[in-house]
């Protein structure tokens, strides 16, 4: 959980369809807001307002939403995010109501820190993110991946190798298998060089002209 409050301030959204592209030529992102049970509320945020949100938040951390005209806050995950592939902007969003009495479940993204330093070996990411369930407000920012715990070729870090707080958070682990056997990171060793192609020499390479084969002499004849 972030330490600070995130809150976004939101518009309710009249145009719909296409009509609502207008919207963003006017630097609005679409959005709305799911409720589970009831009906969504199509909503507009300032990009750039949801830019910053955005990058606190992530999809993991809860955002508190405030409708114009109303003093309340609405306690939401953006549970989806579309850009634009070319400029990269966000064009629509989706946030989830949620009860901050009931877990969720979510996606916590890993951050990995401190300097690799194996000779010989490269440092592969295994997963970017582990799921988890939790109340709203105890849902973590990231789990830290400390690469430092690597000292060998081979060695790997594991689910069980990081710091979580169990008491408050439930990880979603595959059937069968425990955070002992979950690889988040790994001291790969590096490729080789491969060797450089051997063709053999050709008699003429080897010394310069082929000898000639010298020919018996003839047999004597009883």
């Amino acid at each position: 959980m972030t330490s600070e409050k995130i809150i976004l301030n939101v518009k309710k959204r009249d145009l719909l369809g296409k009509k609502s592209k207008q919207l963003r030529a006017q630097g609005l992102v679409l959005g709305n807001i799911n409720i589970p049970g009831k009906d969504s509320i199509p909503v507009t945020a300032e990009r750039l307002e949801l830019k910053r949100v955005y990058d606190k938040a992530g999809e993991s951390s809860l955002v508190y939403l405030v409708l114009e005209g109303s003093k309340s806050q609405i306690p939401v995950l953006i549970k989806e995010a579309d850009f634009d592939p070319l400029q990269g902007e966000m064009f629509h969003v989706v946030f989830l109501k949620v009860s901050l009495k009931e877990a969720v479940e979510a996606s916590i993204p890993l951050e990995f820190e401190g300097e690799f330093k194996v000779p010989g070996a490269a440092l592969i990411k295994v997963k970017d993110t582990v799921d988890v369930s939790a109340l709203p407000t105890d849902l973590p920012e990231h789990f830290t991946v400390n690469v430092e715990q690597l000292t060998e070729v081979g060695q790997t870090i594991f689910l069980s190798d990081i710091e979580i707080d169990e008491s408050k958070i439930e990880l979603i682990l595959p059937e069968d298998t425990t955070k002992d056997e979950i690889a988040l990171a790994i001291a790969q060793a590096e490729r080789g060089e491969e060797p450089e192609e051997v063709t053999e020499e050709t008699p003429e390479e080897e010394g310069g002209e082929e000898k000639k084969e010298e020919t018996p002499a003839e047999e004597k004849t009883e």
